[in-house]
């Protein structure tokens, strides 16, 4: 289970921080028992029980999780929970309406849009009126640092900012849950420093961020323990 913390942090004096059987306050958010998906290499991951932020190793499994928990692959057994519903063989787009946004490990942007257009995309799964899909866009790319390239086409921005711009087009949805797969693959030591700053003003706006990385000096500074 990846868990939310409802009000205050109950493991500043918690002599053993990993027991979240002894925290009734942490409320799952998404569970996962006895998954299985024939696409990939994913044999079972017979159950994932952590409390926030640890730094946990999944060894080659990571991106078939994000794809089973996003609605990109179906597993052939087990269950997705999300907040207690099951959420298994649902389409993406409807996991999306349920709060679950996701980025990807190659990054797929539609090339032929605009920056803000592509957010656009994102926000009209919520915004049904174009201006009103725009609004949230360019609140969402303000938020993000992209801003200024809004109207450029996204072909032309560098790896990082197409990273960034995927990250941007997940937020426009409104997600509780954001699955985070290797957005800092690639970048240099300054992009990855924003990066990380980027996620944690993320997860300070209340979004549950689910983190696939390779990159330690990412991955370290956001994990609280």
């Amino acid at each position: 289970c990846f868990y939310e913390l409802n009000g205050v942090d109950e493991r500043a004096d918690d002599p053993d921080p990993f027991n979240i059987y002894a925290h009734p306050s942490w409320a799952p958010l998404i569970e996962l028992t006895r998954e299985r998906t024939d696409r990939i290499v994913m044999r079972g991951v017979p159950r994932i029980d952590m409390p926030p932020d640890p730094v946990a190793p999944l060894r080659t499994v990571e991106t078939t999780l994000v794809n089973a928990v996003a609605g990109f692959f179906a597993p052939t057994s087990g269950e997705i929970l999300l907040e207690g519903e099951p959420v298994a063989g649902l389409p993406p787009e409807r996991i999306a309406a349920r709060g679950v946004a996701r980025t990807f490990q190659i990054v797929r942007i539609f090339r032929s849009l605009s920056v803000v257009e592509n957010v656009m995309v994102g926000a009209m799964l919520r915004e049904k009126v174009v201006r009103a899909a725009e609004a949230v866009a360019r609140e969402t790319l303000a938020f993000t640092g992209l801003e200024r390239r809004a109207h450029e086409p996204s072909a032309l921005l560098t790896v990082a900012e197409q990273k960034r711009l995927e990250v941007a087009r997940a937020l426009a949805t409104a997600p509780r849950l954001l699955l985070l797969d290797e957005v800092m693959a690639g970048l240099t030591p300054s992009e990855v420093h924003e990066a990380v700053e980027l996620v944690r003003r993320i997860r300070a706006r209340g979004i549950a961020c689910i983190v696939v990385e390779h990159v330690m000096e990412g991955i370290m500074p956001l994990a609280d323990r």
